[in-house]
């Protein structure tokens, strides 16, 4: 009987040791440090259509590359996009990330998308928090809640997407309307 007591403690003292053994051998994963690749002061990028004109101008107070993820993050971002027949699309930002592709740049905090007035249409002001662009596709997009002007009314909604090309948007939810007609002017 005493005997068996013993076995089975130094049975149980070689298992418990085979799992600290195991446990303390496993490698520990350090995660990947940013390490900054170069950065630019008063950066500036222009990109041209096929027929020579200016397609997207953007510009940046800051913009640091990031290895190994080959990102960059941009401080102020101000992108100014032309539709098809030639209006502006002037966007800001506190901040935006650009992945390593740069086919998605993720705008964040104070975020504004501006569309000038034409003859045709009234001028058009989106805000919101946060903003996916994907310049390649001349589209943007964003699931949190924007506040959209445009003279004498303003709508409050969630999500909203746009065609940078053709100036069409979409309002995706929770779209409430308030109307402010303008102020008659006293003579």
């Amino acid at each position: 009987m005493r005997n068996t007591i013993y076995i089975l403690l130094a049975l149980f003292i070689c298992i418990a040791s085979f799992f600290i053994l195991h446990h303390v051998n496993k490698p520990t994963r350090s995660p990947q440090k940013k390490t900054i690749d170069n950065f630019i002061i008063n950066a500036n990028f222009t990109e041209y259509n096929k027929d020579g004109l200016v397609k997207t101008k953007m510009s940046a107070e800051k913009v640091t590359h990031f290895l190994p993820e080959n990102t960059a993050l941009f401080v102020k971002p101000i992108i100014l996009t032309y539709m098809n027949n030639r209006d502006p699309w002037h966007i800001t930002a506190d901040q935006g990330t650009s992945d390593k592709t740069g086919e998605t740049i993720v705008l964040q905090g104070h975020v504004v998308v501006h569309k000038l007035p034409t003859a045709k249409q009234a001028s058009i002001t989106v805000k919101t928090s946060e903003l996916t662009v994907y310049p390649k596709e001349s589209r943007a997009f964003t699931a949190k809640p924007v506040i959209l002007s445009r003279p004498g009314t303003v709508i409050h909604a969630t999500g909203f997407s746009a065609n940078l090309k053709t100036g069409q948007y979409k309002l995706l939810s929770q779209s409430k309307v308030i109307y402010q007609p303008e102020q008659q002017r006293q003579h």
